[in-house]
């Protein structure tokens, strides 16, 4: 609780107006698996294997100092949506429970988004009943 106050509190500049700012803008949050930044011109500057991902990230927010949450994708999603740094409990990678941890956080991204009046979707090609996927995306508030 008292890192979060800190960064709500840390940004203190008075609001401005700004010309657009009541106009309904979407988010979209790409996560890609099994991508590295030697891959984008962008962010590597060694292969340009990305360009259309790279002039996404240009002409939009991307960020340049994102770490991984964990080894597996699991662990990234509870890293990103949840707010939390992955921690794994004290056992046996195979005898630990699908997204350990991270289930039942109420403050997370898709239901701040929710609050804020957004509709929260989750897209993947991947088959969400693998270790429980799409029931904690619910459990996390997506639609």
């Amino acid at each position: 609780p008292e890192y979060t106050s800190s960064l709500l509190n840390n940004n203190k500049n008075d609001l401005q107006c700004v010309d657009g700012s009541k106009q309904d803008q979407n988010i979209i949050l790409l996560v890609l698996e099994s991508w590295s930044p030697f891959q984008s011109k962008y962010w590597s500057g060694i292969n340009d294997w990305t360009p259309k991902i790279d002039k996404l990230a240009q002409q939009n927010t991307s960020y340049h100092n994102f770490h991984s949450g964990g080894f597996t994708t699991n662990e990234g999603l509870m890293s990103m949506l949840s707010g939390i740094e992955f921690l794994a409990p004290v056992k046996r990678f195979f005898s630990l429970y699908m997204f350990e941890t991270a289930w039942d956080i109420e403050n997370n991204l898709p239901k701040n988004l929710e609050e804020n009046g957004y509709s929260t979707n989750f897209m993947t090609s991947g088959n969400l009943k693998f270790s429980a996927k799409g029931r904690w995306l619910t459990n996390r508030g997506f639609d």
